[in-house]
């Protein structure tokens, strides 16, 4: 004979065994709903970060050159500098100012490099002077007319290769400009 009480256990082990499939049922399909929330990705590449690197350019033409000084940025860490320069035909460019070299490209190369922190042994600014003249045969009348010498500069950061040297990268320019 059953009783009220035989009833009763019944339906909470029904009760029970219902909760307990309910309790799996999540258990199994909780890695899947958090395979949604966490990925995972891979990236190739880099992309450089620069942090207090820059420059300043300023340039003064007096009479027949262009006096150009590039400075870094105060606090800015060391940076090699080169300049370029553009003038029509009727104009011929050059420097001898020492401590910059013209080389293949057309640039002209600053051999230290410079920062903008005090203290250390590394100078805070280069200096250049570029000559400015009439190519042979030109006529001095179109002198007036053609007188514009562009003046196009770059800096990259010093790195250090592993003896300890400073040198520069220049497929990473930082900064640039043109007076």
């Amino acid at each position: 004979m059953e009783t009220i009480w035989d009833g009763e256990v019944t339906a909470l082990r029904k009760n029970t065994v219902w909760i307990l499939s309910l309790i799996l049922l999540l258990m199994i399909s909780v890695p899947a709903a958090l395979s949604y929330f966490y990925t995972y990705t891979n990236a190739t590449g880099t992309i450089p970060v620069h942090l207090e690197d820059g420059t300043t350019i300023t340039e003064d033409v007096p009479n027949t050159q262009k006096q150009i000084t590039i400075t870094a940025d105060e606090d800015s860490d060391p940076v090699f500098v080169r300049v370029k320069v553009f003038a029509s035909d009727v104009i011929e460019t050059g420097s001898s100012t020492e401590g910059w070299e013209l080389r293949n490209d057309d640039y002209y190369y600053y051999s230290d490099p410079i920062d903008g922190k005090e203290g250390d042994d590394i100078d805070g600014s280069a200096y250049l002077e570029i000559s400015v003249s009439l190519s042979e045969g030109a006529d001095p009348e179109t002198l007036a007319e053609s007188y514009n010498v562009i003046v196009i500069y770059e800096a990259t950061p010093a790195l250090i290769d592993d003896s300890g040297a400073l040198y520069a990268d220049w497929n990473n320019v930082i900064d640039g400009g043109n007076a």
